[in-house]
């Protein structure tokens, strides 16, 4: 880049010009970086509280049509079988609802990452073939293990979706997530137990078949939890196990160990109102017990939270100070520059016009010259 011929103005201006703009730089660049961190962080804000906690709650609601769907096969002549089933449908055709009405808000989906967005669209997907499902139940076109799994189907996108929502870019608190999420799915693990076994008590038998499923869901939910609950604080990790030591679940255990020490046949030990009482109660407590643990877990992310929302506003703030501080000073700096620089020149030329002629004039005459 040349500058001859250029006004010393603009020589300045282009000197000071070069680090003003590598400044202006650096500093967009800091603030794009934060505020997307920030940006991110509202969204799945959003996400989790339209999409994710509706998608919560409605995997209980389908839980528990999935129960009553799998009583009323067993013992379709039931005098409350019917209404009892109908009564649950309504509860997940109000949950799936809200979940389609927020689905259609741009909004969130805006703030949707591609993953989640095509996540969301298998659970919606999902949830197309409910009907078709209940219709089947209706008309006796299939069993209980067969309702059994179109059931755990609905269920099973739903979990991938959340376990695929990362609530902050925090490695510690992200392993937590996850770790509540399964936990959650061990919940799971024993309605689609509750399920079966409430089911087979009522029919007065379990198959072999079903005995091996009810085994397979213990051991599951045993592993989830012994995976999972290593990851979350010490505190957090002793109710869960305090939980299942305590008299509270005890029931429950004890009606399992009869349930599958039965040899596939009539269980003994156990009945369908027993494991009713004993199956309910565990789940509402572990329900009750995992939303609270996502309470003490979003008081945890709460100052992270906070702490990445500050870090872009002071990011930004200073680096915007900075740079006002750098145009102000350049621009004080260069007009003293140009000042004293116009004034040299004007110095200069008084010298070679005035001066020096006078000085040569003097010295022509025989003048001493100092």
């Amino acid at each position: 880049m040349r500058f001859r011929g250029k006004s010393i103005r603009r020589k300045i201006v282009a000197l000071l010009l070069v680090p003003l703009v590598s400044l202006t730089a650096i500093w967009a660049f800091a603030t794009v970086l934060t505020g997307r961190e920030a940006g991110d962080l509202f969204n799945v804000s959003s996400v989790v509280e339209k999409i994710g906690y509706p998608i919560e709650d409605t995997v209980r609601v389908l839980q528990e049509e999935r129960r009553q769907t799998l009583v009323y096969l067993a013992d379709p002549r039931a005098s409350d079988g019917l209404a009892a089933l109908r009564r649950s449908r309504a509860a997940t055709d109000k949950a799936v609802s809200g979940i389609r009405e927020n689905a259609r808000n741009p909004d969130v989906r805006d703030a949707m990452g591609a993953g989640t967005d095509e996540r969301l669209t298998a659970v919606l997907d999902a949830f197309e073939g409910i009907e078709a499902l209940r219709s089947s139940v209706e008309d006796g076109t299939v069993d209980r293990a067969q309702a059994l799994g179109l059931y755990n189907r609905l269920v099973d996108p739903c979990y991938v979706l959340l376990a695929n929502l990362h609530v902050v870019d925090n490695v510690e608190l992200d392993k937590q997530y996850r770790a509540l999420v399964n936990l959650a799915r061990a919940r799971e693990l024993l309605s689609r137990e509750d399920a079966l076994l409430g089911s087979a008590l009522i029919v007065g038998r379990i198959s072999p078949s079903e005995e091996r499923d009810i085994s397979d869901l213990v051991a599951q939910r045993t592993l989830m939890y012994d995976v999972n609950l290593p990851l979350l604080p010490v505190a957090e990790r002793d109710r869960y196990e305090s939980f299942w030591k305590n008299a509270s679940s005890a029931p429950l255990r004890v009606a399992e160990e009869a349930a599958l020490n039965s040899g596939s046949g009539a269980p003994r030990g156990v009945t369908a109102k027993s494991w009713d009482s004993a199956a309910g109660n565990v789940l509402d407590e572990l329900g009750t017990l995992n939303d609270q643990a996502n309470d003490r877990y979003q008081d945890r992310v709460h100052p992270v939270a906070v702490g990445v929302i500050a870090k872009a506003v002071i990011a930004g703030a200073l680096g915007l100070i900075a740079l006002l501080l750098s145009l102000f000073l350049s621009v004080r700096v260069g007009r003293t520059l140009i000042r004293d620089l116009r004034q040299l020149r004007l110095e200069a030329h008084e010298a070679s016009g005035v001066r020096l002629p006078s000085v040569m004039r003097r010295l022509s005459a025989g003048e001493q010259v100092d």
